[in-house]
């Protein structure tokens, strides 16, 4: 992005660097290196809107969960290539289901302030993706960044079974 003049006085690559101090994923960081001044008007209501309502959402119901949001597009967009995955990835994927189960949850689950409306949050939360069978089956499958649990497949289970003969 080329900095104009109204950038350098305002000290905007200042602010996106103490932003980036209170980020608790990478997605945050390379959403604050992106981030750009509005012009239009309208635009710029909707993001203070989305601001707002976030900031009430924190005063009154507390941090939301979002520990464990990855950069999963590249892994998505390898397999619609025909790519596999390795288990590092599909760990970024599960724990991104979850955080996304657990955001809806969050949302929907707090009565205390209900008189309260989170139309841009909850529009927002409300097309995350989930897919609690996926997420559970990454879970049973992946032991670690390196290792595919024995239970990930009965031909798995099988071939490291005749391995563990053989020797």
């Amino acid at each position: 992005m080329k900095i104009g003049k109204n950038e350098r006085i305002l000290e905007i690559n200042r602010v996106k660097e103490m932003l980036k101090g209170y980020t608790a994923s990478s997605l945050g960081k390379k959403a604050i290196d992106e981030m750009e001044i509005y012009h239009d008007i309208e635009v710029l209501k909707m993001k203070q809107e989305e601001v707002t309502e976030a900031v009430n959402i924190i005063i009154k119901r507390s941090t939301p969960p979002l520990f464990g949001i990855n950069e999963i597009v590249p892994h998505l967009k390898h397999t619609l290539l025909g790519g596999s995955l390795y288990p590092g990835a599909l760990i970024k994927i599960g724990d991104t289901l979850r955080v996304s189960g657990r955001l809806k949850k969050f949302l929907s689950n707090d009565d205390s302030d209900r008189q309260s409306s989170y139309p841009v949050i909850e529009n927002l939360i409300g097309a995350l993706y989930t897919n609690r069978a996926l997420e559970q089956e990454i879970a049973n499958a992946i032991v670690s960044e390196d290792e595919i649990s024995d239970s990930a497949s009965t031909r798995l289970r099988q071939i490291r079974q005749q391995i563990k003969n053989k020797k």
